[in-house]
């Protein structure tokens, strides 16, 4: 495609972030010679490493702690946030889409549909977790509204996009904007409602567990959503530039899927599938520790005197044997960390065994 012009730089950099790293672009303005430039990764290997583990993060909790547990409506809500979530952090955003209708543009609606339906569902999750709030009874269409919007919102910005990748002029590029504009204004507005229906939770409840619950659902949401939510966006709308980078954002908001799991998995640690979804989680955690030692024996052979002989597989071989020897050490080490840390569970007997002395001396 050729000839597509761009008003502003943020116009530019959303055009050739269209493109993949590699491709050459020709650049002409309207005082200035033609510049050819060559496309490169505008994000760093920290980011991109960052988006990765945090996409996977919310994944793994959405599959292994809340997905069977679907059956409660509070749990559907906490499934389907962290598995949006994850799945608009794998996304990464909307790009300029120089192919119409081609599998990139599912990814746009999705992206834009994540971005609409999440707000929604945390207004859900506040509104019936832990408890059922009387609000949701006294106003049954709320959510039905909310879900409407968001249809819309999404379908609203996707369909603008198309139009403008259909005919990129600077007449429809400066249409873009509204659409956003709005859809952040929702955003920000569904997450403070959120967070005051959850403030309105704690203070009516009366058992320390629930209590306890709300908690970690109130300081996940707001110390994992406030980069992006309440920072970029709201900033956004103000037509300034976030100061902190997307990883940090990501950093943020692994927060949310954690606190998550802390609300359901800790009270509830005593469920016979708990226990086995703990058996797994350690061994793909040890796993995941086995396949780093075996990287890291691999890269030690690139650094070898022979890097393409047999002297560089000797050390894969080598690190590959000790990551399976050490593999049942690692699984009990993390299943003790995490017990003692997350679960509160102690493995020091010495303290019931003197109790039980003491009994026996009464008998």
């Amino acid at each position: 495609m050729q000839g597509i012009p761009a008003g502003s730089l943020s116009q530019l950099q959303f055009i050739v972030e269209g493109w993949p790293p590699g491709d050459f672009v020709q650049i002409e303005g309207a005082n200035q010679p033609p510049c050819r430039v060559e496309l490169i990764h505008a994000d760093s290997l920290s980011y991109r490493i960052t988006a990765f583990f945090s996409g996977s993060f919310f994944w793994l909790i959405a599959a292994f702690v809340l997905a069977p547990r679907c059956k409660n409506e509070a749990a559907r809500y906490f499934f389907w946030m962290t598995l949006l979530y994850g799945l608009g952090i794998g996304l990464g955003g909307v790009y300029f889409n120089p192919l119409v209708w081609s599998a990139r543009s599912l990814f746009s609606f999705l992206q834009f549909a994540v971005l609409a339906f999440l707000p929604p569902i945390f207004m859900g999750l506040a509104q019936t977790f832990p408890r059922v709030l009387p609000f949701r009874i006294r106003f049954p269409l709320l959510m039905p509204i909310l879900w409407g919007t968001a249809t819309i919102l999404a379908l609203w910005q996707f369909a603008t996009y198309q139009r403008y990748f259909m005919d990129p002029g600077l007449e429809l590029a400066e249409s873009l904007a509204l659409p956003g504009k709005v859809a952040d204004l929702f955003m920000i507005l569904q997450a403070l409602a959120g967070i005051a229906l959850l403030v309105v939770q704690m203070r009516g409840l009366e058992l320390t567990r629930e209590k306890q619950q709300a908690k970690w659902v109130l300081v996940g949401v707001v110390v994992g959503a406030s980069p992006y939510v309440f920072v970029r966006n709201l900033m956004q709308l103000m037509g300034q530039d976030a100061p902190l980078p997307h990883h940090v954002d990501r950093i943020f908001e692994l927060a949310i899927p954690l606190a998550f799991g802390m609300a359901i998995a800790r009270y509830r640690f005593l469920d016979i599938d708990i226990i086995i979804r703990r058996g797994l989680l350690y061994s793909i955690l040890a796993g995941v520790m086995s396949l780093l030692i075996l990287v890291f024996g691999y890269l030690m052979g690139l650094i070898s005197p022979d890097p393409d002989g047999t002297l560089h597989w000797v050390h894969v071989m080598l690190t590959g044997v000790a990551a399976g020897l050490v593999f049942p050490f690692m699984v009990r080490w993390i299943g003790r960390c995490v017990d003692r840390t997350f679960f509160l569970i102690t493995y020091d007997n010495t303290q019931a065994l003197r109790q039980l002395r003491q009994d026996l001396d009464l008998i």
